[in-house]
């Protein structure tokens, strides 16, 4: 983080020193660039700044309600500005571990540690935990995490299998 911070702080001081025209350049050829990278997503923010994220570091997005948009990673939520449909359809499709698990849920499952049938739960690192439909546990969890990671399963008894 406090590189992150330190690296801010150089670019908005070498960014002050350029005129409008070389401001234009470098921010053109920066957006080139990104545009090239799909799974960098540029994530507004309140204050009318931006933020880069890669989709890699994103546990899961989730709309709560009608515009309140939060993009979860281990450390922080994150409030996007912006339309929630559209970021979620674009993450499902450029990164593949990322799946719908509900209205307004889209989760990447390769951060995913196990989850819970029963109580249809899904939990990442960082003790970040989703709720998702039975559909979705049925459908979509079970298969692409497997049956052996299902917290369910292990009883007091030891291991059985549905």
């Amino acid at each position: 983080m406090k590189y992150t911070k330190r690296l801010i702080n150089i670019v908005r001081a070498r960014f002050s020193e350029l005129d409008d025209v070389q401001k234009c350049h470098l921010l053109n050829t920066t957006f080139n660039d990104l545009r090239f990278d799909p799974e960098t997503i540029i994530i507004p923010l309140a204050n009318n700044s931006i933020r880069l994220m890669h989709v890699n570091d994103i546990l899961y997005i989730k709309e709560p309600k009608k515009g309140k948009v939060f993009i979860v990673t281990i450390n922080e939520e994150i409030e996007f500005k912006n339309s929630a449909t559209n970021l979620l359809e674009y993450i499902e499709k450029v990164s593949p571990p990322f799946r719908f698990l509900n209205n307004g849920l889209v989760a990447n499952l390769d951060k995913a540690t196990h989850y819970n049938s029963y109580l249809r739960k899904v939990y990442f690192h960082g003790n970040k935990t989703v709720d998702v439909t039975g559909a979705a546990m049925t459908n979509i969890i079970q298969k692409v995490l497997g049956k052996n990671r299902d917290e369910h399963r292990v009883t007091f008894i030891g291991n059985f299998e549905h």
